[in-house]
């Protein structure tokens, strides 16, 4: 199986339109960014929505709050929730661990996502290198073929 990660940072004014990624998809949305707007979390939690993510792992800055814009914009989209994005959320943890758990969960219920993007919102060079060697570091089954992109916009 190939895992296919993208590693993307956005920082103002948000671009969404830079952002590639295959979907379905599962997302690790980390945030930098301390003064979020209300309009800047719809406008990524709306692209997240509509783009095919199937789950969001929520770390970072205001972590709560992304996670509960992104339930809010999927359930306004499927008011019956037949189509559920997980989401969940990580306060006060490191993106290496964040990743290292969501990974290991993703392995433990047989549920890994072939298209992952790590989303950094206002993330600096040194924390895209964090979640980098995170990926890096983890212990991928010997079948897995990992295909690392990273972009700069």
């Amino acid at each position: 199986m190939s895992v296919n990660i993208s590693i993307q940072t956005i920082r103002r004014p948000f671009d969404i339109s830079s952002i590639e990624v295959s979907a379905p998809f599962a997302c690790l949305l980390h945030s930098s960014q301390e003064d979020l707007s209300n309009d800047e979390l719809m406008l990524v939690a709306n692209w997240l929505v509509s783009s095919g993510c199937t789950e969001v792992i929520c770390a970072g800055l205001r972590c709560s709050e992304w996670h509960n814009v992104i339930e809010a914009v999927n359930t306004i989209r499927d008011p019956s929730a037949k189509i559920l994005i997980k989401t969940t959320l990580n306060e006060n943890e490191s993106i290496e661990d964040v990743i290292w758990v969501w990974m290991d969960i993703a392995k433990y219920e047989n549920t890994p996502s072939q298209n992952i993007l790590a989303l950094l919102i206002g993330g600096s060079i040194a924390m895209k290198a964090k979640a980098l060697t995170g990926f890096m570091n983890y212990p991928f089954s010997s079948e897995t073929k990992l295909i690392l992109k990273e972009t700069n916009k």
